[in-house]
């Protein structure tokens, strides 16, 4: 419902509508980092300032981070690390990612064929997780 109206548009309605927390979709059609102008950015962060909760959701539309073609993983890399920096110039707390389809000649994630399960995470997996903002950013 909200994605179908423009970003401001919607922050309005969301805050008409008593909502308390905001996630911006940091692709179409609300902010893709490289379509929201620079003078556009403080004006959003003052806009979602009232909610108590402000997420952003990483690029969607074809931005693999799971990618085996490596032009595509550095296409949908630099579109994530957009979107971290625009999550930061917004307020943003944390940026929601997918990493997409992984798919190898013996494997996919989709359907059942080469399903394999999933194993323990890496010993520096703790660290992906961390807050959208830099020094003297945070709200």
């Amino acid at each position: 419902m909200l994605l179908q109206r423009p970003l401001e548009a919607a922050i309005e309605f969301a805050k008409r509508q008593g909502f308390h927390a905001f996630e911006v979709w940091a692709d179409h059609p609300h902010a893709h980092p490289d379509e929201t102008p620079a003078d556009m950015r403080p004006r959003l962060r003052k806009a979602l300032a009232d909610f108590a909760a402000m997420s952003m959701h990483g690029p969607l539309g074809n931005a693999s981070l799971a990618s085996i073609n490596p032009g595509i993983w550095r296409e949908s890399l630099r579109q994530h690390l957009a979107a971290v920096e625009l999550a930061s110039e917004i307020g943003a707390t944390v940026l929601v990612t997918h990493p997409g389809d992984l798919r190898t000649a013996g494997r996919t994630t989709r359907g059942s064929t080469g399903r394999r399960p999933i194993s323990r995470p890496s010993s520096g997996a703790h660290q992906v997780s961390r807050p959208v903002s830099t020094p003297g950013t945070a709200r």
